[in-house]
């Protein structure tokens, strides 16, 4: 019997409303001159080509270790590049600040979300998420700003907890925190490869929703991960979670 259902974020309960490659240009030159503003000189143009350029290596090096190296970590590792290796903790959350905030315009909650997650407690359901982030300040900030604050405890960050899904220890967090048996869960994600996998690695139940997917049909993983259900409809979740 399902006791605890385990939510992913964006792509799930969130979705993102725009081009992600023009939208992250646009943060990162923000960021850029907001930094330039406070007095640091360097080369506007050849920041930003560094820092997407580390960005993208981050990605693909978490395809494979799932170890989450934060924004904020390449951030700091770019500026040294250019002499300011040295920057304050404020200084370099300043500079996230200005970079996630026009990242955070472009998401708007899903569809139904609330009166699914308001079933879903009414029934008695324990909520949790789990979250691929490299910043763990963006995540409370998406997660208020679609009014999804209270429902979620715990909310697990690969940010603060330094590994990503499907690496079985973010589970873990989550397992531990509840002290229930993963049998008794059920993840709930976009993701074949890590929402999914990591469920299943785990030994948690999974549905894999793909209301976001029908897109971009981006199918990573597909043939080769099996989720136990596949849904197109979050507002199918009760029934099909109560069918577990």
């Amino acid at each position: 019997m399902i006791s605890g259902v385990v939510f992913d974020l964006g792509s799930t309960l969130i979705r993102f409303n725009g081009s992600w490659p023009e939208a992250f240009e646009r943060a990162c030159v923000t960021m850029a001159d907001f930094m330039q503003s406070q007095g640091l000189s360097f080369d506007r143009e050849a920041f930003l080509q560094a820092f997407l350029q580390e960005m993208e290596a981050r990605d693909k090096q978490q395809q494979v270790d799932h170890i989450e190296q934060t924004t904020s970590a390449i951030f700091r590792q770019v500026m040294s590049q250019f002499g300011y290796s040295k920057l304050s903790t404020e200084s370099v959350r300043k500079a996230m600040e200005k970079l996630f905030t026009v990242m955070e315009t472009y998401w708007q909650p899903m569809p139904g979300v609330h009166r699914v997650l308001n079933r879903l407690r009414d029934e008695g359901y324990r909520l949790g998420l789990i979250s691929n982030a490299g910043d763990a300040a963006d995540v409370y900030k998406l997660i208020y700003n679609a009014r999804l604050g209270g429902y979620f405890d715990p909310v697990v960050i690969s940010a603060e907890v330094g590994f990503r899904k499907p690496d079985r220890r973010i589970y873990e967090v989550l397992l531990q925190a509840w002290g229930l048996p993963p049998q008794n869960l059920v993840m709930i994600g976009d993701r074949l490869e890590q929402d999914i996998l990591g469920a299943q690695m785990a030994g948690m139940h999974q549905i894999w929703l793909i209301a976001e997917k029908k897109l971009d049909r981006d199918f990573s993983g597909e043939g080769e991960i099996v989720p136990e259900i596949v849904t197109e409809k979050l507002e199918w979740l009760p029934r099909l979670i109560r069918q577990i």
